[in-house]
């Protein structure tokens, strides 16, 4: 049995089918890997991800590594860490755009209600730290 290193090599030295045998060896432990980390829901879409970018950077891979599962795991890892930073942009512009919305709207006549008159709204009475009603 060749080598990952060995398939890698050879998929970057005019045989990109050779790199189909180092995905199948590696995507169910890769597929965990990126679910343990980032959820089952999104797992799937990152590992295709990881592999397009195996892929292309294949011809950095040091083929003297007969195992290419600990490059494959750093790849997912920056995957995974380049969703969370899109989805920390996305939320962080989110709420750049939404706070003078948010500032806006308490100025606005009404904005402020106590907690009486939201209990009494509830039809219950409001509860302070000591948990006893008022």
């Amino acid at each position: 049995m060749e080598t990952d290193g060995t398939l890698i090599e050879r998929s970057c030295r005019g045989r990109p089918d050779a790199f189909v045998e180092v995905v199948r060896r590696h995507e169910i432990a890769v597929h965990g890997f990126l679910a343990r980390r980032a959820g089952p829901q999104v797992a799937a879409d990152l590992l295709g991800e990881v592999w397009l970018r195996a892929f292309a950077g294949r011809g950095g891979y040091d083929p003297a590594h007969p195992d290419a599962r600990p490059w494959l795991y750093g790849i997912a890892l920056g995957v995974r860490d380049a969703l969370w930073i899109l989805q920390g942009i996305f939320a962080a512009s989110a709420l750049f755009l939404l706070t003078p919305r948010i500032r806006a709207a308490r100025d606005l006549p009404g904005y402020e209600m106590s907690a009486s008159k939201a209990a009494s709204a509830a039809g219950t009475s409001p509860t302070y730290s000591g948990g006893a009603s008022v």
